[in-house]
């Protein structure tokens, strides 16, 4: 499908193609939907996208090639309560970054787009989920939303980060798997290097829309492997600032493109609190990386 520059078609050279943009195949602005064993493929914009409701139940769907991400759900507005995700495979989402009537200052402005994005949601199972190939990131839990589970999914060969909290509270990441298994050059992310696996990030965007600090993490009992930095707390210019974290009995294994760290804890940002929390009984193996 890539062209020999390395892009692909946009939307609007197609046909046949839906609105270009962020319009989704499927707009879910109900309590109590379910959506069960749909196929959505060759979106021009979004795959699926959550406006609002409670009690929505996403399960078993195959979403492939999407314009924006894959499955979201809204970051404004109040709280939702009650969001199980759980069974879905995700591919090829995010595709915009090799738009080719789009240069790289006019991405940055939109921002990346991600396989699967939970925000703004209470009470939330994100289970057995398979997401792979975004241009942007993988599983994106936070935005303002309190007590996301996310277990037994596996994420994988994403441009950006993997596994990816901002604003988010009390969330757990227990039991997945996480790998970066190419070194394709259209895979690595902007600075010519493999995404990040499982990363805590409080982005300033989020600060100007009053989303409340990230605190109470877990991430344990996870595998990681080949990603740039396999955990990353960041903190620099970024507004990151992490209260109760717990990181413990992970297996992270370093591969040739494991360039930065294995685990990895910035500083916070300039003016925040410190870091409070544990690391405690995880596996490092950084034989086949260049990086500790």
């Amino acid at each position: 499908l890539f062209r020999a520059n390395g892009t692909l078609p946009a939307p609007n050279d197609v046909p046949d193609a839906v609105v270009r943009g962020w319009t989704p195949m499927l707009n879910i602005d109900a309590s109590g939907v379910v959506v069960n064993g749909l196929t959505i493929q060759n979106s021009g914009g979004r795959g699926m996208y959550v406006a609002s409701g409670n009690d929505i139940k996403i399960r078993n769907n195959r979403i492939d090639f999407t314009y924006d991400a894959g499955l979201s759900s809204g970051d404004t507005g109040p709280l939702k309560t009650g969001c199980e995700i759980t069974g879905n495979i995700i591919t090829r989402s995010t595709f915009k970054a090799y738009d080719p009537t789009k240069n790289g200052n006019e991405l940055e402005k939109e921002g990346v787009s991600q396989s699967m994005k939970v925000a703004r949601y209470q009470n939330v199972l994100v289970s057995g989920n398979i997401c792979a190939y975004s241009a942007g990131e993988g599983i994106d839990l936070g935005k303002g939303s309190v007590g996301i589970i996310c277990e037994n999914n596996i994420s994988f060969n994403h441009r950006h980060i993997h596994i990816y909290m901002m604003y988010s509270r009390d969330t757990i990441v227990r039991n997945n798997l996480v790998f970066f298994a190419t070194n394709l050059p259209q895979t690595l992310n902007g600075k010519g290097k493999a995404a990040v696996g499982i990363s805590i990030r409080d982005e300033v965007s989020g600060a100007k829309k009053g989303y409340p600090a990230q605190s109470g993490a877990q991430i344990y009992n996870n595998i990681v492997i080949g990603n740039g930095s396999l955990i990353l707390i960041d903190g620099n210019e970024k507004m990151t600032s992490v209260d109760r974290l717990w990181i413990a009995y992970n297996t992270l294994v370093g591969g040739p493109l494991t360039v930065d760290a294995a685990l990895l804890i910035n500083q916070p940002g300039e003016g925040r609190p410190p870091h409070r929390g544990i690391v405690e009984n995880n596996i490092f193996d950084m034989r086949f990386g260049p990086s500790g």
